[in-house]
């Protein structure tokens, strides 16, 4: 689309081009009305209206002659109803071939005299698609029903593209570049190999540093060749709303290059789907299909920059994707760069509650002046629990304002959520945090500051565990292992009304009590005579043995191996508190006889064999 257009498409709220005069959604005609395409036709003779191009100085004018005809008809449906009654002809004359059948509102959208937005196909395909990568991954990720074993090996394809990047710990001879993918495209991986664009060789990759939580991984290939005419890509500052962007990349559907583009529609945090966190996110009107993963998101703002990553969509809408802006990008480079070692973005360890209602306010004493949130609940084996404690109502963080909703100010009118502002710290940083104490016996509180040390806040139940492999303990056929997401997972997309019950509630408790604590989980029984009967109690939470409660997996396997009981008893967080009790002796000869029976490699796994010879 040429970049006078961009604004012209912005003329009607929602105006689908129908083949049969009726609108996908009812309440389209209801708000908007619509336009047939035969009748689009009509202003164009017999072709069809996305084949009409007027010459780009009558577009240029006819463009201004809209923008003065409608300037002061923009402010109701009904004004827009009379805009496309009016002047539909000139107006699809206008539009010329477009890359959506949908076309948005505000005229008032239109760019400087001197201002572009997005980037001409020429300087695409001159300095940014010989940089774009394709990537061949084979993964086989862990089997949490069967922990001892993998799934199946399968394989999947992404893109990346490449930027300069030279860690702190490198040799003289390292070339200073990577690939930057998403580290959903290399989780799991056994083995990875990349493609440039327009090249029929594949090269290895190594995945070199991974963040999970940020969903971002750098790539390192050791083959000189691969490196010819690959000009690392600048990774630029976070777009502006209604600035267009071009997602290139590989989706499925084809082996080559692939294009889309769209205009950032929102700036906010959001949830990272493969990680689980929450970090900035930029909203675009383009699709991010499987396979585009990992691309760059471009756009033109004097020079051909990177916007972001291209990493996610939305399952339930057509045509919305969304990308890796550049303080998480920044942040990410500069952590693997300067660490070695890869250490992840930090939090404040808390839990808050929005302070919207006045009621909420006025229980903690928060007057009108001031705005926060108030804490539910405080990292209780962090240092940030001598300082803050339940009640206590955050009015500030690293000197941006909270607002009662948890918001702080973004860009000129936007807000995020106050997460945002922890973003540019890195492990062991210092944050300075304004607290409003309320006080019991007075009608208001005390104000103070506080320097509060960052770190990384480790969840009772582990959001991901990728590139790991699952911890396990077996027993007499009993299968125990530590209650994580990836376990729950196994049930399916539905696994929150599928996965049982009690399991999915103990997940939701975010922070540990102790260090190292777990919650233990027996799986399932390998049937045995040992252990026969208890086949209806799985899966369930152990919570004690022998009248001891249960720590962690590390923890149960000590217990068991120190026991000199005649019987071993689990107790189970059921719904009506069951116990395993298995014969002492008996279970201990079963051991052999089971490890044969199920071929199993080990009756641990390979992190607890090696905890318990430390």
């Amino acid at each position: 689309m040429n970049r006078v257009l961009n604004p012209v498409r912005q003329i009607w709220a929602i105006c689908p081009v129908s083949n049969t005069g009726a609108p996908p959604f009812p309440f389209v005609r209801a708000l908007t009305g619509y336009i047939p395409r035969a009748v689009l036709q009509q202003s164009v003779g017999t072709r069809s209206v996305l084949d009409a191009r007027p010459s780009f100085s009558s577009r240029q004018q006819q463009s201004r002659d809209l923008v003065a005809q409608s300037k002061t008809k923009v402010s109701s449906v009904r004004s827009l109803n009379y805009i496309k009654n009016t002047i539909s002809g000139s107006l699809f004359s206008i539009i010329g071939r477009t890359s959506t059948q949908y076309i948005y509102g505000a005229v008032q959208l239109l760019p400087k005299r001197g201002q572009t937005r997005g980037v001409s196909q020429q300087a695409l395909g001159e300095s940014a698609l010989q940089s774009v990568v394709k990537i061949f991954t084979t993964s086989s990720p862990p089997n949490y029903f069967l922990p001892w074993t993998h799934k199946p090996q399968r394989e999947s394809t992404g893109s990346g593209f490449v930027i300069e990047h030279r860690p702190a710990n490198c040799d003289e001879n390292d070339i200073g570049r990577r690939i930057l993918t998403n580290a959903h495209c290399v989780a799991d991986q056994t083995h990875v190999m990349v493609r440039g664009h327009g090249s029929p060789v594949r090269y290895i990759a190594e995945v070199e540093v991974v963040g999970h939580d940020c969903d971002l991984a750098l790539l390192k290939v050791e083959d000189a060749a691969f490196w010819v005419n690959m000009p690392p890509l600048e990774i630029g500052t976070t777009p502006a709303l209604q600035d267009r962007v071009y997602v290139a990349g590989y989706p499925r559907g084809g082996d080559t290059i692939s294009i889309s583009s769209g205009v950032v529609s929102r700036v906010e945090v959001q949830r990272y789907f493969h990680g689980g966190g929450t970090q900035l996110a930029v909203q675009i009107d383009a699709p991010i299909n499987p396979g585009n993963s990992g691309g760059p998101a471009l756009y033109d703002d004097g020079s051909l920059r990177v916007a972001g990553v291209a990493f996610q969509g939305m399952t339930n809408a057509d045509g919305i994707g969304y990308i890796i802006p550049h303080p998480v990008i920044e942040h990410f480079l500069k952590d693997a760069a300067s660490a070695g070692e890869y250490k992840g973005f930090v939090e404040l360890g808390v839990l808050c509650q929005s302070l919207e209602n006045p009621a909420i306010r006025n229980f903690y004493h928060v007057p009108p002046s001031l705005s926060g949130v108030v804490i539910n609940e405080v990292h209780p084996i962090s240092d940030l629990a001598s300082v803050l404690q339940k009640g206590d109502v955050i009015l500030e963080v690293d000197g941006k304002t909270v607002a009662n909703d948890g918001t702080i100010a973004f860009r000129n009118l936007e807000r995020v959520f106050m997460s945002h502002a922890l973003s540019r710290f890195y492990l062991g940083d210092t944050i300075r945090v304004k607290v409003l104490r309320a006080h019991a016996d007075t009608a208001g509180g005390s104000i103070f500051e506080h320097d509060i040390k960052l770190e990384r806040v480790d969840r009772l139940v582990p959001m991901h565990c990728y590139d790991t492999p699952t911890d396990y303990f077996v027993h007499a056929g009993l299968v125990f292992l530590p209650l994580t997401y990836p376990y729950l997972y196994e049930w399916g997309d539905h696994w929150w009304s599928d996965a049982p019950r009690k399991l999915c509630m103990r997940a939701s408790k975010m922070f540990k009590k102790k260090e190292k604590q777990q919650i233990v989980v027996l799986s399932q029984i390998l049937m045995d005579r040992v252990n026969f009967g208890y086949d209806g109690l799985i899966p369930a939470e152990v919570t004690r043995f022998n009248g001891e409660p249960v720590t962690s997996l590390l923890h149960l396997q000590d217990m068991i191996q120190a026991c000199t009981t005649e019987f071993l008893s689990f107790e189970l967080d059921d719904d009506v508190g069951c116990k395993v009790v298995l014969d002492r002796i008996e279970a201990e000869e079963s051991q052999a006889r089971i490890l044969e029976k199920y071929s199993l490699p080990h009756l641990r796994s390979v992190g607890l064999r090696n905890d318990r010879s430390e």
